[in-house]
């Protein structure tokens, strides 16, 4: 079977998109299996039946690998992605990676590839102000926020979805005694999404990914 050519800039293998967002090959197939993966943006003619992949599904598999390494079983990690994902428009141009704005390059490749380059710009592997946060509570409830460093307040709630049938839980009547959780999980989402890029752009470049975790 003849081996896919390299893809364009700005489009990425399976294999690629797998790796990037730190899923094994085996993980990125079950995804595919069970239709829970990114969409692909078009798939190659030929046997082997290869998808290609642009920055909205790098992203969107980088989300599904933060919440799945927080300790979310794959398939339900999957599952609240399509909703985050959903939720902040990353179909529409959404910046998940909160970015800084770069008005030199259009679109979140070419954006990256500029910044990876410009230190006084970027740095990978920290937080920015902005970022979006995850906080999961006894494995039942995840809550979202963003990242203020001016307001001296890293957690902010925004959305909140139940994980017990991955949907908003309902307002309760009157006041409910708030409880100390016996587990917390807190991880930074947009700073998964940029070590996801990062990771890409070393492997072209060949280069350690020395900022780049498992998350």
């Amino acid at each position: 079977m003849a081996r896919p050519s390299t893809p364009p800039p700005g489009l990425f293998t399976t294999r690629d998109v797998a790796l990037a967002a730190a899923l094994s090959p085996r993980e990125f197939s079950l995804l595919l299996a069970r239709g829970v993966a990114p969409e692909p943006l078009k798939e190659v003619p030929g046997r082997g039946g290869h998808r290609l992949f642009c920055s909205d599904g790098l992203s969107h598999a980088a989300v599904i690998s933060g919440i799945h390494h927080a300790g979310l079983e794959l398939l339900v990690a999957a599952r609240l992605a399509a909703m985050l994902v959903d939720h902040y428009n990353l179909g529409q141009n959404g910046n998940l990676a909160n970015f800084p704005d770069v008005e030199e390059a259009s679109g979140l490749y070419y954006a990256h590839a500029y910044l990876f380059a410009r230190p006084d710009l970027y740095s990978p592997g920290r937080s920015r102000q902005g970022d979006i946060l995850i906080e999961i509570e006894n494995g039942q409830t995840l809550s979202t926020g963003l990242l203020d460093f001016e307001a001296r307040a890293y957690f902010n709630r925004g959305v909140v979805l139940s994980l017990d049938g991955l949907g908003f839980p309902p307002h309760e009547q009157g006041l409910q005694e708030k409880t100390d959780p016996v587990s917390l999980v807190f991880f930074n989402l947009s700073l998964a999404v940029r070590n996801a890029f990062d990771r890409m752009l070393q492997a072209k470049q060949g280069t350690p990914a020395s900022s780049a975790s498992a998350s």
